[in-house]
C-alpha cells in the first residue's frame, strides 16, 4: 500500500511537471481544466494497472507438488487435532494508521462546516432570476461567487445597481461550466490524500485556470482589457468567502494579467497538447505494476510422463531462485471407450455414496491403492472434455517453489494466539515462538482460514504455516523428487456419462 501511494504521488508529479511546462503558458484553457482533472483520475489509477512482460521460456524441467507421506500435510484439517493453549495479547497500536484517520476526520470536518455554510446561504438568501441566471442575494458584504449553478451577490449591492457587468460575466461563466464541481472533486480528493504534496499545487492550478477561462470570456464580451483590469484591481480589499465556492479572485499575479493579454495560434496549441501524449505513455511504463510471464514452449511430445525429464536434486539447488510452471496432466485425442467410463463412474460412485450417506468432508475420503491403480489409468486415457466431467479427478497439484518472506508486520500479527494457529516447519508451536524469529529466517509462509466445523475455530481463525530456511530447501527437494505422483481431486458439482442421481 505504501509503494501504491508514493506511485501514485509520483506519477501526480510528474504529470503536473508536465502541464507547467507545455501547457500553462497556452490559451488551451478548456483542454488544460480536463487534463488537471485527469491528472487526479489517472495518477490514483495507474498504480493499479498491472501489464504482463513476456520472456522467452527458460529451458528448464516444470516442477510441481504432490502430497506424500515425507511431506508435511498441511490441511486444515490438522487444527482439529491438535491442543492449543490460548493466550490473550493486545494488538498493538497502529499509528501511522491512526494519525491518517485522525487528520482525516479533521479535514473532513472543515470540510462539512464549509459545505453546511454555503448551503445555508442558499437556503436563507433572496432567489430570484435574471437573463436565465439563479442569483442568490445575501445580507453579507462579500465577494460574488458561485456554487454550483447559483451566483451569490451582496444584496444591497445588486439592488443599487453597483455590480458591475464584467463581474455578473465573470461569475456566469463559473455557473454555467460549473466549475464548483472541480473544486468539489479535488477538495475531496485532499481530504483521504492529504499527505500527496501536489494535491494543494493541484488544486490551485484548477482554480486558477477556472479563472483563466473566466477572465476569457469576459474580455471576448467587453474588448475592454484596461477597463477589466482596473475593475480587478478596484476590488482587491473585499471580504473572501468559502474554499469550495468558486469566487472571483482578486489575487492578481503577474502571470494572470500576462495571460489576459496572451494568444497562442493554432499549431502552437496542437503541438503543446501531441507533447503530452509521450509523458503519458511514460507515465504508464514507470509507475504500473509489471508482471513477468514466460512463452509456452513448442512441444509435439505428450507432456507429463516420468521417462521424458531427467534432473537432478543438484539442479535444482542451482536454480532454486526460479519458479516453475506445473506440467499438464496426461490425456488423449481420442479418449475411453463408454465401458471403460462406466467402469470408472462405478467405482467413483461408492465413494459418492459414503460422502453424501456419512456426510463425511471430501478431506477426509480416501481413495484405496487398489481402486487408484484402477483409475488412474483410465483417467490419463480420457481427452479434456472427459476429464473435466469427473467427479473423482487425477492431477499434479501445484506449489510455488519460488521463496515468498513474510514481512515484520506479518510476523506480529501472527504473535497472537487469537488470530491463528502456528506451525513452524511442520511442527505445532506456540505464537510467541515468534519472538525468537526475524522475517529473513522464512523462506515461505501460507494462511488459511478455518472452516466452522474445525476444533479450534472458536479459538482462533487462520491456521498459519511457515518454513526456515533450511526446511524449505529440503521441502523444494521432496516436491521435486515426486513430482508426477497423482492427487486425487474431488469434484461434487459435476454429473458425468453413467454417473447416478444423487
Amino acid at each position: 500500500m505504501i509503494t501504491y501511494f508514493i506511485n501514485s504521488t509520483l506519477c501526480s508529479a510528474l504529470l503536473l511537471a508536465v502541464y507547467y511546462l507545455f501547457l500553462y503558458n497556452k490559451t488551451t484553457f478548456v483542454f488544460n481544466r480536463f487534463y488537471l482533472l485527469a491528472i487526479i483520475v489517472l495518477s490514483y489509477t495507474i498504480p493499479l494497472l498491472s501489464f504482463k512482460h513476456y520472456q522467452a521460456p527458460i529451458p528448464t524441467p516444470n516442477i510441481v507438488s504432490s502430497v506424500t507421506e515425507s511431506i508435511p500435510d498441511y490441511s486444515v484439517a490438522q487444527i482439529d487435532k491438535v491442543n492449543v493453549k490460548a493466550e490473550v495479547t493486545k494488538e498493538p497500536v497502529n499509528y501511522p494508521v491512526f494519525v491518517y484517520e485522525a487528520v482525516l476526520g479533521l479535514l473532513l470536518i472543515r470540510f462539512i462546516k464549509n459545505l453546511v455554510t454555503i448551503l445555508l446561504t442558499l437556503k436563507n438568501g433572496l432567489k430570484i432570476k435574471s437573463d436565465q441566471n439563479k442569483i442568490v442575494l445575501i445580507s453579507k458584504n462579500l465577494t460574488p461567487h458561485t456554487f454550483l449553478n447559483y451566483i451569490i451577490l451582496p444584496k444591497a449591492d445588486y439592488l443599487n445597481l453597483i455590480i458591475e457587468p464584467e463581474i455578473l460575466k465573470h461569475e456566469t461563466i463559473h455557473a454555467k461550466q460549473w466549475h464548483t464541481l472541480d473544486v468539489i472533486f479535488i477538495e475531496l480528493v485532499q481530504l483521504f490524500c492529504w499527505f500527496n504534496p501536489i494535491i494543494p499545487i493541484l488544486k490551485i492550478a484548477i482554480q486558477t485556470n477556472h479563472e483563466f477561462i473566466a477572465d476569457e470570456a469576459v474580455l471576448q464580451h467587453t474588448n475592454n482589457l484596461n477597463l477589466y483590469q482596473n475593475l480587478l484591481i478596484s476590488k482587491l480589499t473585499q471580504p473572501k468567502n468559502v474554499s469550495i465556492s468558486s469566487q472571483f479572485t482578486y489575487s492578481l499575479t503577474k502571470k494572470r494579467l500576462i495571460m489576459m493579454t496572451k494568444t497562442t495560434t493554432k499549431m502552437a496549441q496542437l503541438l503543446s497538447k501531441l507533447a503530452i501524449v509521450p509523458i503519458l505513455i511514460a507515465a504508464f511504463m514507470l509507475f504500473s505494476k509489471k508482471t513477468e510471464a514466460q512463452t509456452e514452449p513448442n512441444s509435439k511430445t505428450e507432456v507429463g510422463t516420468k521417462n521424458n525429464i531427467k534432473e537432478t536434486n543438484t539442479h535444482l539447488r542451482e536454480t532454486k531462485k526460479l519458479n516453475y510452471s506445473m506440467p499438464k496432466y496426461p490425456h488423449t485425442m481420442e479418449g475411453v471407450s463408454d465401458d471403460e467410463l462406466k467402469k470408472y463412474a462405478g467405482i467413483v460412485q461408492k465413494y459418492l455414496d459414503k460422502i453424501y450417506k456419512d456426510k463425511k468432508y471430501i478431506i477426509e475420503a480416501r481413495i484405496s491403492d487398489d481402486d487408484k491403480s484402477i483409475l488412474e489409468p483410465i483417467f490419463k486415457k480420457m481427452n479434456l472434455k472427459q476429464q473435466k466431467e469427473q467427479n473423482i479427478n487425477f492431477s499434479y497439484l501445484s506449489i510455488s517453489l519460488k521463496p515468498l518472506k513474510p514481512d515484520a508486520a506479518q510476523i506480529e500479527k501472527w504473535k497472537n494466539p487469537k488470530f491463528c494457529g502456528l506451525w513452524i516447519d511442520g511442527k505445532k508451536v506456540e505464537n510467541n515462538v515468534l519472538n525468537n524469529y526475524k522475517p529473513e529466517d522464512f523462506d515461505d509462509y501460507s494462511q488459511s482460514r478455518l472452516t466452522k466445523y474445525a476444533k479450534y475455530h472458536d479459538k482462533y481463525k487462520f491456521q498459519v504455516n511457515l518454513m526456515t530456511v533450511d526446511y524449505f530447501n529440503k521441502f523444494r527437494e521432496d516436491i521435486y523428487n515426486h513430482r508426477f505422483d497423482s492427487n486425487v481431486g474431488f469434484n461434487l458439482g459435476n454429473k458425468p456419462k453413467f454417473a447416478k442421481s444423487l
